[in-house]
């Protein structure tokens, strides 16, 4: 073992290197930030190792590496820069460079370079480069190392946005100082687990890099990462009015889509809010009272709240618009709109109307509230142009039916606002417009694409307003549901042997859509004991219902294919004990399964003995010379084919094989089917045969260990799951056909007699 294990050489390391301590310090500049980076790299693989540093959006202004660990700079009295070397400079490990310092001063003094005290390293230990789009650093041997660099970043800025981001390579040990030459601010750190902001005013003491003036040290530790992502703005007190120099001139246009579902308005607003002159921090919206609000979004937003209004309470103004605005309603410059219980706005000198509530509204008025909720918007900086919110709110109703106004939604501190509302039914609803003031009827085509693309049904109706208020008042009216059907089976192929003996073995193959039902039950002919059962290709257990007798197979659901139930065979094989042939003629009956899942189309072959004639055959089953559609009793689902075929009953899919062999078009002529028919007979039996055998293949299961059957006549057995069976198909073939088979069994009844033998005389000798 010792020999085998020198053999084999050292242990290679599991990693070639680690970065165990990554600091930055940086300040940010007028057009770009410096920062000073020192990362503690320990190198376990011999060679040649490629350690990546930045990408190339920073450019490298020093470098400096040592050979062993440096203890972490003092932030706190360091200056952030740092570093002020311009070319690279390999520094040796602490014992040289403790011995070699007063040499290496004197020699700097004289002008020349200190001989070294020790003797100097084989080859350069590490060198720099860009490999890949990124700066790398090359370490020619293992060991322990200290980087320092000088980098160059530029950093991007929006109206009223900071922020800087680009590659670092990913450490134990992150630490990041900044400092920015701004106080008030507002940072964000992506992945930092602490963070330690610090404003210092003009009189403050300062390290030499630190920028004059007031600005704010930032200190954070981060979590492993792989990306520097720092940005910064001007922080917004919410209590505090906003004020800004100009008044801005705000517009609004709302798209709102309105579905009716049951005892319940689900609204959903898309509101472009236009800042076409100043900046605003803020946007508010009106809604009434007895509206849930579900969700507020937009992609400068950082918070929103809402505050209850109560029947008198006023609405809070917003001291950067002006009291007296172009909007619908005026608002008095001394003080905010009134809420008075009867819904009127406070009295003012304006000219525009006030809008009252019509006799026995509810309070609501012309999208006037009694009582009202107030949202506000707030943004995580002043933004100007154009900005999308999102609103989604509903209003309940008191039950499903009804007359129920649409919630309107005014945008407030607006000089114009205007939208367009779009309903929808989300479910068996009868709606009706009961009454409609301050709006005009559109036709759905004239709605905007954003109300279209989100309905999930055909619009009823669409509005636009110009002003608000308005109002949009709805009746509806839910219907009863109506029973539907959850399962129907498209095809029945069903194949019988009837023996002389009184055995009646029977094959049932139904082509089921199924979208909730769990069984399909079937009343089986009296005397029946069930073989096998299959679904989907697959064996089941089935069930027998203690009350009704009925016998239960469970059912999957089917597979959606482009909005449509995709149908799945089921296979039922049984044995029924009927009545022996009588020996010279009689009366037989055969019945199939009471199935309580109608079925569309019934196809039945009856194998009966050659020694017998059968004929006068009466019941719901129509005796047919042959089926107007593909026996499809042996093909797998994804073989299916509900075409028609010309001749005999058989599969399309065998005789088109055998014609692509003979490269004859298929569709021609009917002279031609007829021909490839009877040339291919013989072979598209064998073509099926093969067929049948590559769908019922199941890819075999895990080896289990092997276990005895339990005992039983016939090795039938409770509990295990069946095996695949094949019907013996021997004597004379009739064929039953049926449409619409419901609840009722379909039978057939037809008589018998034995066939005489041939009387033939005897040859002279």
């Amino acid at each position: 073992m010792l020999a085998r294990s020198a053999d084999a050489g050292p242990e290679l390391p599991p990693m070639r290197f680690a970065l165990l301590r990554a600091d930055f310090q940086g300040v940010v500049g007028e057009e770009q930030t410096r920062f000073a980076c020192t990362f503690e790299v320990r190198v376990f693989a011999s060679g040649w190792t490629t350690v990546p540093l930045f990408g190339e959006e920073l450019a490298v202004t020093g470098l400096v590496v040592e050979e062993g660990p440096v203890p972490p700079p003092a932030f706190d009295s360091a200056p952030p820069g740092g570093i002020s070397a311009t070319e690279h400079e390999i520094r040796g490990g602490e014992e040289s460079r403790a011995e070699g310092g007063a040499a290496g001063t004197a020699a700097a003094a004289d002008g020349a370079s200190a001989p070294p005290l020790s003797p100097p390293p084989p080859a350069e230990p590490a060198v720099t480069l860009v490999s890949d789009g990124a700066h790398a650093l090359l370490i020619s041997r293992p060991g322990h190392y200290t980087v320092h660099l000088d980098v160059l970043a530029g950093f991007r800025g929006e109206v009223g946005r900071s922020g800087l981001r680009f590659g670092v390579p990913r450490s134990a040990i992150t630490r990041l100082e900044l400092a920015l030459p701004r106080t008030g601010l507002d940072v964000t750190v992506k992945r930092a687990l602490s963070r330690e902001c610090q404003e210092l005013d003009e009189a403050a003491e300062r390290a030499e890099d630190e920028p004059q003036g007031a600005f704010t040290r930032l200190v954070a530790m981060l979590a492993p990462t792989t990306q520097m992502q720092i940005e910064w703005t001007q922080a917004v007190d919410e209590t505090a009015e906003p004020a800004v120099p100009a008044r801005p001139v705000l517009t609004a246009d709302a798209e709102t889509l309105v579905g009716v579902g049951e005892g319940l308005l689900l609204c959903q607003s898309r509101v472009k809010m236009d800042v076409i002159q100043g900046q605003l921090s803020r946007f508010r919206y009106l809604l009434p009272a007895d509206v849930n609000v579900l969700g507020v979004s937009c992609s400068a937003a950082r918070t929103w709240r809402i505050r209850e209004l109560a029947v008198g309470e006023s609405v809070p103004p917003l001291t950067s618009i002006p009291a007296t605005t172009a909007a619908t309603r005026e608002r008095p410059a001394s003080g905010p709109t009134q809420l008075h219980e009867s819904g009127d706005a406070a009295p003012s000198t304006a000219t525009s109307p006030v809008f009252a509530p019509k006799d026995g509204d509810t309070g609501e008025g012309l999208g006037v509230f009694a009582a009202a909720q107030l949202i506000e918007l707030h943004l995580s900086h002043d933004v100007s142009g154009a900005h999308t919110v999102h609103l989604v709110y509903e209003r309940r109703m008191e039950a499903t039916s009804g007359r129920v106004n649409v919630p309107p939604l005014e945008v407030l501190d607006v000089d114009r606002q205007r939208g367009y509302i779009g309903v929808e039914a989300r479910t068996n609803v009868e709606v009706a417009v009961a009454d409609d003031e301050a709006v005009a009827r559109l036709d759905v085509q004239e709605l905007p694409d954003n109300v279209t693309e989100v309905a999930q049904n055909p619009l009823l109706f669409g509005f636009k307003y110009l002003r608000v208020p308005y109002s949009v008042a709805l009746d509806i009216h839910k219907h009863e549901d109506v029973e539907v059907l959850v399962a129907s089976i498209d095809l029945a192929c069903v194949e019988a042997t009837l023996v002389e003996s009184g055995k009646l073995e029977t094959k049932c193959v139904f082509k089921v859509r199924n979208n909730q039902q769990q069984f399909l039950r079937l009343k089986l002919p009296a005397a029946s004991t069930v073989w096998s059962s299959f679904v989907s290709q697959h064996p089941v257990k089935p069930a027998s219902d203690a009350k009704t007798g009925e016998l239960l197979i469970p059912l999957t659901k089917s597979q959606l294919v482009e909005d449509l139930h995709r149908a799945f065979p089921v296979e039922l094989v049984y044995l029924t004990e009927v009545a022996k042939l009588d020996e010279q003629a009689g009366e037989f009956t055969f019945a199939l399964p009471a199935v309580d899942v109608p079925m569309h189309h019934l196809l039945v072959e009856l194998h009966v003995p050659k020694e017998y004639r059968f004929d006068r055959f009466e019941g719901s089953l129509k005796h047919v010379p042959r089926f107007s559609r593909s026996f499809e009793v042996n093909v797998a689902p994804q073989q299916q084919d509900f075409t028609r075929t010309q001749a005999g009953g058989r599969p399309r899919g065998a005789m088109t094989q055998v014609a692509a062999e003979r490269n004859v078009a298929f569709d021609d002529t009917q002279q031609q089917r007829e021909k490839v028919y009877e040339e291919a007979l013989t072979e598209s039996q064998l073509i099926d045969t093969a067929s049948i055998q590559d769908v019922a293949h199941v890819a075999p299961a895990a080896p289990k260990k092997a276990r005895l059957a339990p005992a039983g006549f016939g090795g039938s057995s409770k509990g295990i799951l069946p095996v695949k069976l094949e019907l013996p198909k021997v004597g004379e073939t009739v064929r039953f056909e049926q449409l619409l088979v419901l609840d009722e069994p379909a039978t057939t009844t037809f008589r018998y007699r034995k066939r005489r033998r041939p009387n033939w005389p005897w040859p002279r000798k």
